[in-house]
């Protein structure tokens, strides 16, 4: 069961890296070990790895999110979580440096790394999501005192 999860979950991560690298995407996403561990304590299960992000293209890149999509048997989202720049400290304030110059990488332990025994891991998908740096979005509020 244990080497089934695993197994599905590498061959996720390296179908995604896969058609990262054959679509010549600016950003190319390897996982470390390729062969992802995962830890049992108890009855809680850890996902030791890390991420390595590297920028293929010309322009410098800013990661603002990280998004799991955790999915059962039948292919049907079971969870899902993110990280991103809201908040103070916000969560990607665990990236040191989301910078990514071209021709730059960024190493990322993962984020998404407890999971509970009740929580199916039969395919994960890890999203990254950039946008050029200093970028800042304004939010309109539409409101009545």
């Amino acid at each position: 069961m244990l080497r089934s999860v695993l197994m599905c979950f590498v061959l996720v991560i390296l179908s995604l890296v896969s058609a990262v690298q054959s679509q010549k995407a600016a950003v190319e996403v390897n996982v470390l070990p390729a062969r992802p561990l995962i830890e049992h304590r108890g009855s809680v299960r850890f996902l030791n790895f890390d991420f390595l992000l590297k920028n293929n293209g010309t322009a410098e890149l800013h990661l603002n999110r990280i998004q799991i999509s955790v999915y059962d048997k039948s292919g049907k989202l079971a969870w899902q979580r993110e990280l991103d720049e809201n908040g103070h400290p916000s969560g990607m304030s665990t990236v040191e440096e989301p910078d990514i110059k071209p021709a730059g990488a960024l190493a990322i332990f993962n984020p998404f790394f407890q999971f509970d025994p009740e929580l199916p891991l039969a395919t994960m998908v890890y999203k990254f999501f950039f946008n050029a740096p200093g970028y800042e979005t304004a939010t309109p509020l539409d409101y009545q005192s």
